[in-house]
């Protein structure tokens, strides 16, 4: 179970995501992915050759975000471990794109394919394969009537698709990205008021967010609201 806290400054409206996310570099794919840690993603840490934890924190002089991705744990002999999770961190938002791009010309084009099965017409889209729609609890809709609301149902699911895909990679583009070798550490050691430098600017900044610390951007007080996701 995932405990995710999103914090706003009462001031400035800064908001920031504490979700204790973890990664994995993948060598299939030379791509870095993050997740909340749930136990349907546990197994994504079985084999992985590098692993460890992101932060999302905020620098003030670049006025960007900045995600820290933590190096906990390297299997195997890999050097330059932290230039390894930045390209897969790299390729991993290119090909966020590229899937973002694919979906827009799904989208554009609507192609479809309709057929009759058991009695009731069925319209998939053969590139969103997870798409159906089917008239089976309106069979007196006619064939033109199950296109129309089968495209229509189409467009609202992968439009909503398409939006969370644009803000997620406006996201990606938005931050900047620091990696760091905390491979010697303990995993359990944890403090609170540890700083890190801005890969950009070279300012130091608070690695954490939390509500017993100031606004990263403004100096005042955050609050905090916490869900937990199974």
């Amino acid at each position: 179970m995932a405990h995710v806290t999103e914090y706003t400054c009462s001031g400035c409206g800064l908001e920031l995501v504490n979700d204790g996310r973890a990664f994995v570099w993948n060598e299939e794919t030379d791509m870095t992915e993050d997740f909340l840690i749930l136990m349907s993603t546990c197994q994504k840490f079985y084999g992985a050759e590098i692993s460890g934890n992101v932060n999302e924190t905020y620098c003030s002089e670049c006025e960007r975000y900045v995600k820290v991705y933590s190096i906990t744990e390297v299997l195997g002999c890999i050097d330059d471990a932290c230039d390894v999770v930045m390209r897969g961190i790299e390729n991993h938002i290119r090909e966020h794109g590229r899937k973002l791009s694919k979906l827009k010309d799904i989208r554009k084009r609507s192609q479809y394919s309709i057929s009759e099965e058991d009695g009731h017409y069925v319209v998939r889209i053969p590139e969103f394969e997870s798409f159906y729609y089917s008239n089976y609890l309106f069979p007196e809709m006619s064939k033109e009537e199950v296109i129309e609301d089968a495209l229509n149902d189409f467009h609202e699911e992968i439009g909503g698709l398409i939006e969370s895909y644009e803000k997620r990679h406006q996201g990606y583009l938005d931050s900047h990205y620091l990696v760091v070798d905390n491979t010697g550490r303990p995993k359990d050691e944890f403090d609170i008021s540890e700083k890190v430098r801005c890969p950009e600017c070279g300012s130091e900044i608070n690695k954490h967010v939390d509500g017993q610390l100031p606004c990263p951007r403004c100096g005042g007080r955050i609050f905090g609201l916490g869900t937990f996701y199974d």
